[in-house]
């Protein structure tokens, strides 16, 4: 029996199996905790964001949607705040800022923040 004709199938059962078992990542918003969430710029995450900002003008656009909004738009947001949470240096708030301001975000604060993303960050 020729292996060439053998390996093809093989390979492409075993990559079909290993896809198999990926998962795709949880949406917040299918979470329980999203359902019961009301969260928009001007009701909560304006709050969120003037607690927690480790230098006073660090962000000073942030205190208006529309300069913020770039910033969602071009993903830079989520990246800094949820996806680099843990990062020391670039997670926001970063280990460094002074010691009577936030160096974390707390896990209400962090579900907030993602439900508000995952629903397209209404103002």
């Amino acid at each position: 029996m020729n292996l060439k004709k053998l390996y093809l199938p093989v390979l492409v059962g075993f990559l079909c199996t290993y896809c198999t078992r990926d998962q795709l990542p949880a949406n917040p918003l299918d979470s329980p905790a999203c359902d019961n969430l009301m969260a928009s710029y001007e009701l909560n995450i304006k709050a969120i964001l003037d607690e927690s900002c480790a230098y006073s003008g660090c962000h000073p656009g942030y205190n208006r949607f529309e300069n913020l909004l770039p910033n969602l738009e071009n993903g830079s947001f989520r990246s800094r705040v949820i996806e680099l949470e843990s990062d020391p240096n670039l997670g926001m708030p970063p280990d460094y800022a002074p010691s009577d301001r936030p160096r974390e975000l707390t896990a209400d604060q962090l579900e907030l923040l993602a439900c508000w993303l995952a629903d397209n960050y209404p103002e």
